[in-house]
């Protein structure tokens, strides 16, 4: 696969299969953008970049995407994606016939697929965090009902393949200091192939215009102390708590902004 015109070319072209139980823009999310945007670069530096993604509604199975070929070969349906995604995952690798120079899985369900799908490359596993802690922060912060129930009995199996994931992986990568330490308390056999790889802002997109010109646009007075939290809007990041502690300061002028 040639590389974009404009961008470097990889002194040795790779083929690299990934998979993730995420891909952007279907899901706007970090897990999301991270897998999508680092396949995406990889193309662009010239590797055979194939991708084991979600499938789209109502869209084809096989498509392209700035380089990458994605295959929407994980089931979406009533069945939880964490019974279904690994046993996708290994069908869609078992039935590929390239031969990949290495495997990038995002997360535990999709590489413990590639591994039940015996792909016949070294396996390299992000880490982005534990699944089964944040199910039980999930169980243990939810009102009794449905998804309640659904992370207690979901919680074993998550325990499962991330153990499996991580024991069969040629290496382990983390985004932060915090996720490493997971990594050590939990699996403290995979540290020593456990390297830190943290993730990266595009400036070019990403620019606030300096610091007075984005508080103008945002309406945010010079007065005020603005603390800004971008999170998931979900219950384990501890954002009724932030609001409560917010309400408790007495700090004039200040505003707590919340984006999600």
């Amino acid at each position: 696969m040639a590389a974009p015109r404009g961008t470097e070319t990889a002194r040795s072209s790779l083929r690299v299969l990934v998979a993730s139980d995420q891909w952007f823009p279907d899901v706007h999310g970090g897990v999301a953008r991270l897998a999508t945007e680092s396949a995406e670069r990889l193309a662009a530096l010239g590797h055979d970049v194939t991708a084991l993604v979600p499938e789209r509604d109502g869209g084809g199975d096989e498509w392209y995407q700035n380089g990458v070929r994605v295959l929407g070969t994980l089931h979406r349906t009533a069945v939880p994606q964490t019974l279904t995604d690994p046993r996708d995952t290994a069908r869609a690798a078992g039935a590929l016939d390239d031969k990949f120079d290495v495997a990038l899985a995002h997360g535990s369900t999709t590489a413990a697929g590639l591994l039940w799908g015996r792909i016949q490359a070294p396996l390299v596993t992000l880490f982005h965090a534990s699944a089964p802690l944040e199910q039980r922060v999930l169980h243990d912060r939810l009102r009794f009902g449905r998804e309640r129930v659904a992370a207690y009995a979901l919680r074993p199996i998550l325990e499962l393949l991330e153990r499996r994931s991580l024991a069969g992986s040629a290496q382990v990568l983390v985004l932060s200091d915090f996720s490493r330490r997971l990594v050590a308390d939990r699996h403290p056999d995979v540290l020593a192939r456990t390297s830190h790889a943290p993730g990266a802002v595009d400036t070019d997109v990403f620019s606030p215009d300096g610091r007075e010109a984005a508080r103008a646009r945002l309406d945010v007075a010079d007065r005020e102390l603005l603390v800004l939290t971008v999170r998931r809007l979900v219950p384990r990041m501890g954002l009724e708590e932030l609001i409560e502690a917010a309400a408790l300061l007495d700090v004039p002028g200040l505003r707590v902004a919340i984006g999600g």
